[in-house]
């Protein structure tokens, strides 16, 4: 008999047990933090957004107060994100504590935050309580913080550990002030009472606050709050067991069975981003199932999940991608989308660590950098063509595309005529101009599919060309798209043309060449050769 389901996977904010499928949060944290916390060391923990991170840090605050060694307490800084740069803001900071200790569930953390002044900026006579902190001095912005710390630690019987959770929100001015407030108490912990941890929980890792507030030719003086920081940690997307088990929770929960199948395309698609893992799960059961559990789920069913997602563009997507237009994403985004290797446009070392710092590419294992999952990469392209693709004929939909299969061919000989007649126009139509070939022809091609045929695309800087497969129903269509420069080799590409028809499992394969060169007549640009292999392998060279 088919069981009710009590559980959902999650799409929105923390996990809580008891609600959602989740995988046991503790264990994804790091096991050296457990040392860092014992020798009193000051860290970061950083993940992309809705990778986990809340739920788990929070499942380990909870831990360590039911241990009973140490008080812990979360506080998120979100909320103040929007608020003034200026430093008449910093003792929000210590208003955002201060009422997590009152929310922490801890008796003794909110007794001992009851009275704790806060300097008032706006009226510095009338401060909370008794206006002073008794033996301590007056509070002002510079101690707004460190100050009540400081008294808070003093009236405690057990060391306290903070996990300051979005604290890169914080605009430049409160940020500095922040983290130079921490490190004086740091400094002073062998005379003060101070925190015995503090966890820096946000996007990046601490390096990149420092682009954040001021420009490289600016010091922050010999005195800089940044470098109390002994070790950053980050949280890893789930492993294909993860997966599995994960989805295994559901299967347990209701009796309806997620294949391997479906395990192995959520993997394909999601590269295991704790997101899009949930939400490719939540569309197939609330979406396509309709909450029927009597049906097991396919990897077809994943598939259809992953195109919902990438055409709804939800929240998570969207904030992610917004930083598209973001000058350094652009300098790292550029030779990845194109293939490029060093004489590509050119990206520093911060600007590839901010990009992966915030999820959007990954470094895989040549070295190279790729959009952090295909779902990523796809959407990433969609958004930077799509006010090409509106632009293109309407006639143009469904023009290849028949009950058999797709006529690849006769598509990009079409394209051909097209790219002849407009590709002076083109690097005036996208945002990211140096992609202007690439882009028209993933336009051309996603405006004549329309929907009925998927194109898988596989982007990585240093390679040189971009792989693309048509995928309608169970027939594949390769296609190998590359740039014609002076390292440009035909013997070469068809070779890894014919290794990437072999991993699609196809037999036809095409290869496509953009000839730049504008002192070159179009009748020796525009080509089509055919060469069939002694194994009957087919391919297609097209010139553009």
């Amino acid at each position: 008999m088919t069981r009710l389901s009590t559980k959902s996977f999650n799409v929105a904010g923390p996990c809580v047990p008891g609600d959602h499928y989740m995988l046991p949060a503790i264990e994804r944290i790091p096991a050296d933090i457990g040392n860092l916390i014992a020798t009193k060391s000051y860290f970061v923990l950083h993940a992309p957004r809705q990778s986990g991170k809340t739920t788990a840090i929070m499942s380990l605050v909870d831990k360590i107060n039911e241990e009973n060694q140490y008080y812990a307490l979360y506080c998120s800084l979100e909320s103040l994100e929007k608020i003034p740069n200026s430093f008449s803001s910093v003792p929000l900071v210590t208003e955002i504590i201060t009422q997590a200790m009152i929310r922490s569930g801890v008796e003794t953390l909110i007794n001992v935050c009851k009275g704790i002044s806060v300097f008032n900026p706006e009226n510095p006579s009338g401060l909370a309580g008794s206006g002073k902190i008794p033996d301590d001095g007056y509070i002002t912005i510079a101690n707004s913080i460190s100050l009540p710390l400081q008294t808070i630690c003093q009236k405690l019987d057990k060391p306290l550990l903070i996990f300051m959770d979005e604290i890169d929100t914080l605009p430049g001015d409160v940020l500095v002030s922040c983290l130079r407030q921490l490190r004086n108490g740091y400094v002073l912990r062998s005379k003060i009472p101070f925190p015995n941890s503090i966890v820096m929980v946000g996007m990046r890792n601490i390096r990149d606050y420092k682009a954040q507030i001021r420009h490289d030719s600016e010091s922050l003086g010999t005195s800089s709050p940044f470098n109390i920081i002994k070790k950053a940690f980050t949280l890893a997307n789930f492993s294909r067991e993860d997966v599995r088990t994960l989805y295994g929770q559901h299967t347990e929960e209701t009796g309806q069975a997620f294949e391997d199948g479906a395990v192995e395309q959520a993997m394909f698609w999601a590269d295991g981003q704790p997101w899009l893992v949930n939400a490719l799960a939540d569309d197939v059961i609330e979406r396509q199932m309709g909450s029927d559990f009597t049906r097991p789920i396919t990897g077809d069913h994943i598939d259809l999940a992953a195109d919902r997602l990438k055409i709804d563009m939800n929240v998570h997507i969207d904030s992610l991608m917004a930083r598209l237009h973001e000058s350094r994403v652009k300098r790292v985004m550029v030779p990845i989308l194109t293939g490029a290797g060093p004489d590509g446009q050119a990206s520093s070392l911060e600007d590839n660590q901010y990009c992966l710092d915030i999820g959007l590419i990954k470094r895989q294992s040549d070295g190279s950098h790729a959009p952090a999952n295909r779902i990523y990469g796809d959407v990433i392209v969609r958004l930077l063509t799509w006010e090409f693709q509106n632009s293109l004929p309407i006639g143009l939909e469904g023009r290849h595309v028949g009950p058999k299969g797709t006529d690849i061919s006769g598509l990009l000989r079409d394209f051909q005529i097209f790219w002849s007649g407009n590709s002076d126009k083109m690097s005036n139509r996208f945002a990211y101009q140096e992609c202007d070939a690439q882009f028209s022809l993933f336009g051309y091609m996603q405006k004549a599919f329309n929907g009925t045929v998927q194109l898988v695309k596989e982007f990585a800087s240093g390679t040189g060309f971009v792989d693309v497969c048509a995928i309608h129903g169970r027939q594949r269509y390769p296609m190998e798209l590359k740039m014609k420069s002076h390292s440009y080799s035909r013997p070469a590409s068809m070779e890894q043309l014919l290794a990437y028809m072999d991993r699609c499992q196809a037999k036809e394969g095409w290869l496509v060449v953009f000839d730049r060169d504008s002192q070159k007549p179009w009748s020796r640009k525009i080509t089509w050769e055919t060469e069939t292999l002694p194994d009957d392998t087919i391919i297609h060279v097209v010139g553009c």
